[in-house]
């Protein structure tokens, strides 16, 4: 007979698929309020924090991270030129907003 070995714990980066509760929330692209899916958490790269849930609305199949803040700019991130533009600095959801 085989046992289950205990949980090991998550080391830094490492994506989480445990299953966690659905989080009633409004979808950043569609602006349906409503359950939303859990899909993953995940750790953010450029500050300590706790780990960011990433979910998925059902009527559009948008996925966000709703807990997501950006990084100061005016401190340094640690992140290198063109990496902390795509990740912070490029104005992504300005960009998205005539779509």
């Amino acid at each position: 007979m085989q046992q289950d070995s205990p949980p090991q714990p998550l080391r830094p980066n490492q994506i989480d698929w445990t299953t966690q509760a659905d989080r009633v929330l409004t979808c950043p692209v569609c602006a349906t309020s409503g359950p939303k899916a859990f899909v993953l958490s995940a750790e953010a790269s450029w500050y300590a924090s706790t780990r960011l849930a990433l979910f998925s609305c059902p009527g559009c199949a948008c996925k966000f991270f709703p807990d997501l803040t950006s990084a100061p700019y005016e401190v340094d991130t640690g992140i290198a030129g063109p990496l902390k533009y795509v990740e912070v600095g490029a104005g992504v959801d300005l960009l998205a907003t005539p779509v």
